[in-house]
């Protein structure tokens, strides 16, 4: 099985905005302990932000890779049920790490592992205001994500558009790899 180009580079940049949003909270959380003398600076902070964000990647990498094989199969009925098997997986593997690090709380700290789990998505908005050239449904490389309008010769991101209807998120997949799919 080949990774896709596609799915190699919606990981990196999600990758990336979860690394710009763990730095930006690690610094706000410095200010207020500057600001704020009875709090005090502790390395769980930081190793709970890390435990997630490893993981909230690595979720986002798994599902882009379980999309990408679901759209692969050309079994419509048989996407669907991968996809939500995935996203039931990729679920319990996010509660898994939440509860060692509320087991762990001495070495995680629950607050900044909670919150880095909102990272891949706030990430996905800020590369598509960035990125707007990529994600506008006409330029070369449009998504195939929830709530996205698609070209029409597009049948297996279409495919995938009706599967994030019904509750999983969706991968970005080109239309070059869409083109060589089909074919």
């Amino acid at each position: 099985m080949k990774i896709d180009r596609s799915v190699k580079e919606a990981t990196a940049w999600v990758a990336l905005g979860v690394l710009f949003l763990s730095v930006l909270m690690q610094l706000i959380y410095l200010i207020v302990v500057l600001i704020a003398p009875t709090l005090s600076w502790h390395y769980s902070f930081l190793l709970g932000n890390l435990l997630m964000g490893v993981t909230v990647v690595l979720n986002f990498f798994l599902m882009s890779l379980g999309i990408q094989n679901a759209v692969s199969s050309g079994n419509e009925e048989f996407a669907r049920k991968r996809v939500r098997y995935s996203q039931s997986l990729r679920s319990l593997m996010v509660i898994a790490v939440l509860v060692v690090a509320f087991v762990f709380r001495n070495v995680f700290n629950i607050v900044s592992t909670i919150i880095t789990v909102a990272f891949p998505q706030i990430s996905i908005y800020l590369i598509r205001i960035i990125r707007r050239d990529r994600f506008d449904g006409t330029a070369e490389g449009t998504t195939a994500a929830a709530g996205e309008t698609l070209p029409s010769d597009q049948t297996a991101a279409d495919s995938t558009e009706e599967i994030a209807a019904e509750g999983a998120a969706v991968a970005p997949i080109g239309n070059e790899e869409v083109k060589k799919q089909n074919d």
